[in-house]
């Protein structure tokens, strides 16, 4: 039992971690939200072997996204140095990534559990 709840601490741990970069990133306005989801959704996975066009299109977006941000901070946030926000920016979005992964490996922790624990009744009642 104690294996499991050092398992379970350590994705608390890591989830911790990840969040805690994301909440720096307080004041992200209406325009980043979007941005950021674009860029999430057109973060393509490589290992997928996708067609090329699939892949050419989510990098052709990507990049139009990345120079509407720039023109977004330059001419309507007024702000000149904007590498520190869109590198918080891409950390969010590296972030929320890493969570969504991580929570795919928890949840397959949790159901590999479920089945031992059902097979284990099981053998128990025969």
């Amino acid at each position: 039992m104690f294996g499991l709840f050092s398992t379970v601490r350590g994705y608390t741990s890591e989830y911790s971690e990840l969040f805690g970069a994301m909440a720096k990133m307080d004041d992200l306005t209406e325009r980043e939200f979007y941005a950021l989801s674009i860029l999430n959704y057109c973060d393509v996975d490589t290992s997928l072997h996708l067609p090329e066009e699939i892949i050419a299109s989510a990098r052709a977006i990507r990049a139009k996204v990345f120079g509407e941000l720039q023109d977004y901070y330059r001419n309507e946030l007024k702000v000149h140095d904007f590498s520190k926000r869109l590198g918080n920016l891409m950390m969010l979005a590296h972030g929320a990534g890493e969570t969504g992964v991580l929570m795919n490996e928890e949840m397959r922790m949790y159901a590999t559990m479920f089945d031992v624990v059902l097979r284990t009744t099981k053998n128990d009642r025969a």
